[in-house]
């Protein structure tokens, strides 16, 4: 058996073609993990605009073995925009989770959502809903 190598670009422009090319004999299925890429664009992007609708990203100082420190926080945001809440990544994505409870069957669930939440508070969602790298 042979192994192939493939970079990340590579992959991108792979992927790319793979998708906007409906022949038969290159037609596949593309999968994230366990994730059909075109069943989940959609429900990424409404996550994605729940997200940026009512939470901001950032970073608060603090001292960790003695030694400063940046940790990652969500801030969520009211209406008029003010700070309601600073919340660590397990409180965002337990309040990710209570809010899109039924976006897909509990087996998936809490990795989809994970996966969206770091994604999201990396920039790396794009336009389409699917993941950039």
């Amino acid at each position: 058996m042979a192994n192939i190598i493939i970079t990340e670009s590579q992959e991108a422009l792979l992927l790319n073609t793979l998708l906007n090319d409906n022949t038969p004999e290159t037609t596949i299925k593309v999968t994230t993990d366990e994730f059909p890429i075109e069943d989940l664009s959609d429900k990424i992007l409404s996550v994605k605009k729940y997200l940026d609708k009512y939470f901001k990203k950032g970073n608060i100082d603090q001292i960790k073995d003695g030694k400063p420190a940046k940790l990652e926080v969500a801030l969520m945001m009211s209406d008029n925009g003010k700070i309601l809440k600073t919340l660590t990544d397990k409180q965002l994505f337990d309040q990710v989770q209570t809010d899109f409870k039924n976006i897909l069957p509990e087996k998936d669930r809490d990795k989809f959502l994970k996966d969206v939440i770091t994604k999201w508070f990396y920039n790396k969602i794009n336009d389409s809903g699917t993941f950039s790298v």
